[in-house]
């Protein structure tokens, strides 16, 4: 479980929160549990952006609503449009439909019936830092 140090300030947490290492770091290390007692410090710098606020609308169900909608179709001409959108697609030819035209009014129609809602993000954080060992760490494997 993570620990929240008491004297650090929100800045220093969120410095500590950005710092990325490498992946390549955790394969050099062992399984176990180990002790760790080290100092570092963290140069460089950080930019925090306005707060904004998104729009968000219910993900679209489209395997659900694709299969809906053929369910709808007579047997025969459902065999008939899956069989040509699937000769057209394996030919690299457009499908007569237009499906980002299609996409979109699906979007609007189950945006109106799902509903939408914004909610408040926080800024984007953006975070140029250095770390660098003050005193060697002490790793002792625990038994």
């Amino acid at each position: 479980m993570p620990t929240t140090p008491a004297n650090l300030n929100p800045l220093e947490h969120l410095a500590l929160s950005k710092v990325d290492l490498p992946k390549q770091v955790r394969q050099q290390i062992d399984p176990g549990d180990y002790e760790v007692d080290t100092v570092v410090r963290i140069r460089g710098s950080i930019g925090v952006g306005a707060d904004y606020v998104q729009t968000v609308s219910a993900a679209v169900p489209w395997r659900d609503l694709f299969l809906a909608a053929l369910a709808e179709i007579d047997p025969r001409r459902r065999r008939t449009f899956v069989g040509e959108y699937l000769r057209a697609s394996e030919a690299g030819q457009p499908a007569e439909v237009n499906v980002e035209a299609l996409a979109e009014e699906v979007h609007g129609l189950c945006a109106a019936i799902l509903g939408t809602s914004e909610r408040v993000c926080a800024g984007k954080t953006r975070a140029h830092l250095k770390v660098e060992a003050l005193e060697a760490a002490v790793l002792e494997e625990v038994a």
